[in-house]
């Protein structure tokens, strides 16, 4: 911080001047710190020196609203990313913001904005089903986890997504927090097939609906 401090604002002055990877950094590492509000200070001295915000700027800044508890401030940088400062997000700006959704057991609005991120041509990774699916057992709804793991499973477009030790291991905790044994056993079976390897909290998971 210090020696962004020490930078110069512009090209005109004497010293090391700051530029976009600089700002960007700060931004960054404010971001990390869950420090908003010294986020946006920086993210803002760097319109006024002329620099504009890109993927990055905006990605970090939405992580620092995230982070300091602010989803909808996160969700509305969200938007003007892309509506007003015409910059694609990628899948892994909207799960920051899907991640802080779930987190706070909004899942409703958590599946509005992957409808939305499709809408914009943007796919759900891995991340955003993982998301879902362990945000829905946070609400205490593992039907509706598995329905959403074996509707991805069954759709060609989504099915290799959900193909990992994370994503199985959640469906195997679902069918087991509603106490279908045979049910968590035949996924264990199922990822086995697949040639996903269980790990020890597949079989914690798979234990606990016995």
């Amino acid at each position: 911080v210090d020696l962004f401090d020490s930078m110069a604002d512009s090209k005109d002055s004497p010293g090391p001047a700051k530029t976009a990877v600089s700002y960007n950094t700060m931004i960054g590492v404010f971001a990390k710190a869950g420090r908003l509000q010294d986020a946006y200070s920086v993210f803002y001295a760097m319109k006024q020196c002329g620099f504009q915000p890109d993927k990055y700027s905006y990605t970090a800044l939405i992580k620092a609203a995230v982070s300091s508890g602010d989803v909808d401030e996160g969700r509305s940088l969200l938007t003007e990313m892309e509506s007003e400062a015409g910059i694609d997000a990628d899948s892994h700006a909207y799960n920051t913001v899907i991640k802080g959704l779930c987190d706070r057991l909004r899942w409703f609005e958590a599946k509005e904005l992957v409808t939305e991120m499709e809408w914009n041509g943007v796919s759900p990774d891995p991340v955003t089903y993982g998301l879902l699916m362990n945000g829905l057992l946070r609400a205490n709804k593992p039907g509706p986890a598995l329905t959403l793991f074996e509707s991805a499973c069954a759709d060609p477009r989504t099915a290799a997504r959900v193909q990992n030790v994370q994503i199985y291991t959640t469906a195997v905790t679902a069918a087991s927090m509603i106490g279908d044994h045979a049910r968590a056993l035949g996924l264990v079976a199922r990822m086995m097939d697949a040639g996903v390897k269980p790990n020890l909290k597949t079989f914690t998971s798979l234990m606990g609906g016995c």
